[in-house]
């Protein structure tokens, strides 16, 4: 991958020491973070990317060189085609150092590459369906633990309200009461009439002319 201004294979670009023949077998322990930073581009040069990468971590300690190192450390992640390690050194540069245009530049030449290669057209839907899974498993556990600690409750009886069949349910059992009544009347022995005495003479049917039950009184003739 070829970056502005930088081309790890040759020299680092404008802003980056020269190569020094002795480095390579130099002490870290006695450099500061200005010659740590020499020493770790001169090893990046040589295709030692391990040991500059050990030999940046002395220089990114120090604040004000944690920018710098953060740039030559994100260029040896983009030639070793570790784009995204490189991409994190370069935001993070960026927040430190936002006006300097070299972070940036870093950031939109691996923004290229990709389109280029078709990166985005295959990491990114993969990354979204990713996304997208974590969530229905987060949703459905989510779901699973609410209704395990939802208590049961036992659903309560329907009740009634309607006046109106309430009203209805009390006039048919009243006239149930009643039916019931008017068949038990019914049913009841009647009294028997009372027996003739033996030899008797059977009573006649009262005449018109029969006399009245009043003493002192006397029917009229029928006209």
């Amino acid at each position: 991958m070829r970056l502005p201004g930088t081309a790890l294979g040759g020299g680092l670009g404008e802003g980056w020491p020269e190569p020094r023949p002795d480095a390579a077998g130099e002490e870290t322990a006695d450099l500061d973070g200005r010659q740590a930073l020499a020493l770790a581009a001169d090893l990046a040069r040589a295709g030692r990317y391990d040991q500059a990468e050990q030999v940046l971590l002395q220089a990114r300690g120090e604040p004000v060189l944690r920018p710098v190192a953060l740039d030559l450390q994100a260029r040896i992640y983009a030639q070793q085609g570790r784009y995204c390690e490189a991409e994190a050194c370069w935001l993070e540069a960026v927040r430190l150092s936002p006006g300097n245009p070299r972070y940036r530049q870093g950031l939109d030449a691996i923004a290229n590459e990709r389109r280029a290669s078709g990166w985005d057209r295959v990491f990114v839907p993969a990354l979204a369906a990713a996304a997208t899974t974590v969530m229905l498993l987060a949703a459905f556990y989510f779901g699973m633990e609410v209704g395990r600690r939802r208590p049961l409750v036992a659903p309560q009886p329907a009740v009634a309200t309607d006046k109106g069949v309430s009203k209805g349910i009390e006039a048919l059992a009243k006239r149930l009461d009643a039916l019931e009544a008017a068949v038990t009347a019914g049913l009841a022995p009647r009294a028997a009439p009372r027996a003739r005495p033996e030899g008797a003479p059977e009573a006649a049917a009262p005449g018109p002319f029969a006399a009245s039950s009043q003493p002192g009184t006397a029917s009229a003739p029928a006209d």
